[in-house]
């Protein structure tokens, strides 16, 4: 049924740590296309491009939110002394 180019014959040995017996399985594993199974995840790398329009809007928006918390962090420290309060009674 196998062809005998596709089949991997594994040996695993298990030792009992309490009677000191050592069992031997014989695993038997089919591969469909020929090949050994990779033993880790593919990984592949793939290079993003983002248009230069959304870069340039990106920083733009990056620069104006930069410009409006030092804006907010001077006024803060300027008119820190002020309290407004209002009496709703």
């Amino acid at each position: 049924m196998y062809n005998a180019d596709h089949v991997v014959y594994l040996s695993m040995a298990k030792r009992n740590l309490m009677s000191n017996i050592y069992t031997d399985k014989i695993l038997l594993c089919y591969i469909s296309d020929g090949k050994i199974p990779r033993d880790s995840t593919l990984v592949i790398d793939r290079e993003l491009v983002i248009p230069p329009s959304l870069y340039i809007t990106m920083c733009v928006f990056a620069f104006l939110g930069i410009v409006l918390a030092t804006f907010f962090f001077i006024f803060n420290i300027l008119y820190r002394e002020n309290r407004y309060s209002t009496n709703l009674t």
